[in-house]
């Protein structure tokens, strides 16, 4: 679990919602720092390569699951991510709002040459 966000987006609210999704706690690794996206995968880069893990379960929303998958492939090209996109949570207007929001982070991200 990634990141330090906020309202439940954040790597310690996650592993509790994975907690009580009955998975077991020692399967879970905090990465409680990153702010950003690019962040997420920068900083679990070191975790993951650690590991030797090769194959890796990509978790997020899916209006996010676009962008974060383009960067995790930028980020650890060599590690085989498998996109596991959860429904955007609230009523419609929030879902658009993030997915028109993900569209322009997607630009900024590409003009960063971040993707």
């Amino acid at each position: 679990m990634t990141g330090s966000g906020i309202g439940g987006d954040d790597a310690k609210a996650l592993a509790a919602e994975a907690v009580k999704a009955h998975v077991p706690v020692e399967a879970i690794l905090l990465e409680p720092v990153s702010r950003t996206t690019r962040e997420n995968l920068l900083f679990a880069a070191p975790i993951i390569r650690a590991r030797g893990w090769r194959r890796i379960a990509l978790v997020t929303s899916d209006s996010h699951m676009a962008r974060a998958e383009r960067v995790a492939r930028r980020v650890l090209p060599e590690i085989e991510w498998v996109p596991a996109p959860v429904a955007d949570a609230g009523p419609p207007s929030r879902v658009y709002r993030q997915r028109l929001t993900e569209w322009v982070k997607l630009v900024g991200y590409g003009l960063r040459g971040w993707l």
